[in-house]
């Protein structure tokens, strides 16, 4: 019930705030509009907004930004790989509907390369295969991310890590979390990175897609 009412505490704020929308703070931000076309923000926007709703909720904090910090606090008690996933990972259902926004507006590949298979006579269910980066996958992100390392050093090891192994390695997925202090997630582009990295470390190859 508490996490419930947090929610409804974060939107109705929101409100009376006046406040931008998610898809305007993305539009508004030039390198994030440079890259992303307006059905990949749409996606982005349904992304951070279950991220936000679901930490908030965690954590029942108001603060935005102090809810991401105290949430990502969590993986300094996580004592192994299983554990710490299982800390991070939205819960399936959201996971499968936020790939569903992204499967319907066109923009899966903007973020991941995959193989998309769907079962013959069947509409709602997809299968997806996260493939390891190779030159040319994560294509468009991968951009982005490089041009943002050029001020932020610490996304360029990022890149640098994901090309190096072809993947998210494990010291990635804990390394990212537990350098939350970082970032202000008051911005923007810091719960964007950190809500794609966070959906990608939690993937799972079959969804059914919730219309």
């Amino acid at each position: 019930m508490k996490k419930i009412l947090v929610i409804i505490l974060l939107f109705t704020g929101k409100i009376c705030a006046g406040q931008n929308s998610i898809v305007e703070q993305l539009e508004a931000d030039s390198l994030i509009h440079r890259y992303f076309n307006h059905s990949e923000i749409l996606s982005i926007a349904t992304l951070i907004e279950t991220y936000d709703a679901w930490i908030l909720s965690e954590t029942l904090q108001k603060d935005l930004n102090q809810a991401y910090h105290e949430f990502f606090e969590r993986v300094n008690h996580c004592y192994s790989a299983k554990e710490l996933l299982s800390a991070l990972s939205l819960p399936g259902k959201q996971i499968d509907s936020v790939f569903s926004v992204f499967d319907r507006n066109h923009s899966v590949r903007a973020f991941w390369e995959l193989a998309i298979a769907r079962e013959s006579y069947q509409t709602d269910t997809i299968i997806l295969v996260l493939d390891h980066y190779h030159p040319g996958s994560y294509y468009k992100y991968m951009q982005y991310l490089e041009e943002l390392s050029l001020d932020y050093p610490h996304v360029g090891n990022y890149v640098a890590s994901i090309r190096t192994t072809g993947t998210l390695s494990p010291s990635l997925v804990a390394g990212t979390a537990k350098n939350h202090h970082r970032f202000d997630f008051n911005e923007i582009r810091w719960r964007m990175f950190y809500a794609i990295h966070h959906l990608t470390i939690s993937f799972r190859a079959v969804y059914s897609r919730i219309d």
